[in-house]
């Protein structure tokens, strides 16, 4: 960073909201909620894959349903 121009300097190194929050403890929150669902058994199924399973299952069709990407976009 610092061989960039004004990369010296600590107040021009901020972090972005994409890679910290999406990218980073959103996506932890995100999964551990996920998680969390799944042992609560609030999805279909016997195991934690099946369940992991039904709930993208879920989720992709809601996405189609409602013309939402299923990925993270900038």
């Amino acid at each position: 960073m610092r061989s960039i121009p004004g990369g010296e300097l600590a107040s021009s190194c901020r972090p972005d909201l994409l890679h910290v929050f999406n990218l980073g403890s959103g996506a932890d929150l995100a999964a551990g909620g996920l998680i969390a669902m799944v042992r609560m058994k609030m999805f279909q199924g016997r195991s934690i894959p099946v369940r992991l399973d039904y709930a993208l299952e879920k989720f992709t069709g809601w996405c189609g349903e409602n013309r939402q990407s299923t990925s993270i976009q900038s």
